[in-house]
């Protein structure tokens, strides 16, 4: 198991060795954040990728902006009702992880923005064979006075009785996983039973993480501000 405090470049290859990997998202709520996070996607400088995505509260804003971008690579994805037990949101995840085809799947929350070589750097960090899962923490972008100063309290907090940049790059055996952006290798959520080992949670893509580890797979936790912003408080006060 292993961990560093930023994220590796990536490794030249031929366009033919590059792995493909499928996006999955799915969104509630997201329509101010939605258009950014889908556009961001869509111009990753990797070329062999598809995006699966379900826009889980039907929005029509939302579906809108969706199916603007009529880009081919974008998968429309319904996903039923929840059956008893499972959050909306963790039943999201285990239908487009079964949609999906790729060995490697980027997990993405629908308000995260990716820089355009992140998909180049996530897919570099699988060259290891060995590798299963891959976490990764985003930057924060705080838009208004009021978001900056509780922001600022919160990261005061975060470094002062939990500094996980530090820990990630110095005790990486104690290092937890980040919501947001997960990325992992199908056979190794596949080993866990997928998706239904977070059924009842709301933050799956930060239990999958912990529960991978905790089984024993080969995970890795990186800071990653250069490579991802988070819009999650971009509506918030």
């Amino acid at each position: 198991m292993t961990g560093v405090q930023t994220c590796a470049l990536p490794i030249s290859k031929r366009i033919g060795e590059l792995p493909h990997i499928d996006v999955l998202i799915h969104s509630s709520g997201d329509k101010d954040n939605i258009a950014s996070t889908l556009l961001a996607l869509i111009g990753q400088n990797y070329p062999h990728f598809d995006i699966y995505y379900a826009n889980l509260d039907r929005n029509p804003k939302t579906q809108t902006i969706a199916e603007s971008y009529q880009d081919n690579r974008l998968k429309m994805i319904e996903v039923s009702r929840p059956p008893e037990g499972w959050s909306l949101q963790s039943w999201a995840s285990q239908t487009l992880f079964k949609k999906s085809k790729a060995d490697i799947k980027v997990l993405l929350t629908a308000d995260t923005i990716l820089m355009p070589n992140t998909l180049s750097v996530i897919a570099s960090s699988f060259d290891d064979n060995d590798t299963d899962l891959v976490s990764l923490l985003p930057a924060d972008q705080s838009k208004s006075f009021w978001q900056q100063l509780v922001m600022s309290q919160e990261h005061y907090l975060l470094m002062g009785l939990y500094p996980a940049a530090l820990i990630t790059q110095k005790y990486p055996k104690l290092a937890t996983a980040y919501s947001g952006l997960v990325a992992f290798r199908r056979a190794a959520i596949a080993k866990i039973g997928g998706f239904e080992a977070t059924k009842k949670s709301p933050l799956e893509d930060l239990d999958i993480a912990n529960i991978t580890k905790q089984a024993g797979l080969n995970t890795k936790f990186y800071s990653a501000s250069e490579l991802a912003v988070s819009q999650n408080r971009s509506g918030f006060i």
